[in-house]
């Protein structure tokens, strides 16, 4: 994240830009859905195997997984908060967890300059991607004064495949 650069014509790199910091934080929310579903996969299998008690929590996971439906434990925290995105299916959940993760690594390999788009719904915090947005274009437009309560969003869908966007 130190390495990458900010928006263009202005000084920030690294965490001094915010698109960056959110970056950073996104890494470390999908970081940490990964490290719960390896941790809770290796209880499982080594529930499977006896070298732990099965627990109610790991049977119902393995019930969960067993009819092809992600388990509660990958999704919400123990408080009920959603930690991750939902989806009916598990094989929809672990392909949205591919694409989140080969996005965010195409960002931070390649830096912005090769986003030619962002999906917006792949990421945890949308809000915080808009906002930092916001914070960008304010300050590109510091030495015109422009204030980050006066920039607005404004957005249009296209009719163009993913592929033809330049």
């Amino acid at each position: 994240i130190t390495k990458l650069k900010g928006p263009p014509n202005t000084p920030d790199k690294g965490f001094a830009a915010p698109l960056n910091i959110f970056l950073f934080q996104e890494l470390q929310r999908l970081q940490n859905i990964i490290a719960i579903v390896r941790g809770n996969l290796k209880s499982i299998a080594m529930a499977i195997d006896g070298t732990v008690v099965m627990t109610t929590d790991l049977l119902a996971d393995l019930g969960a997984i067993f009819d092809a439906r992600v388990p509660t434990r990958w999704t919400n925290d123990a408080s009920g908060a959603e930690i991750s995105w939902l989806m009916p299916n598990l094989g929809g959940w672990f392909t949205g967890l591919t694409d989140r993760q080969l996005m965010l690594n195409t960002w931070l390999d390649n830096s912005r300059s090769i986003m030619k788009s962002y999906w917006l719904t792949g990421f945890t915090n949308a809000q915080g991607f808009l906002t930092g947005m916001r914070q960008e274009v304010t300050r590109q437009h510091k030495k015109d004064q422009w204030a980050l309560d006066d920039v607005t969003s404004h957005t249009e869908v296209l009719a163009h495949e993913f592929e033809r966007i330049r």
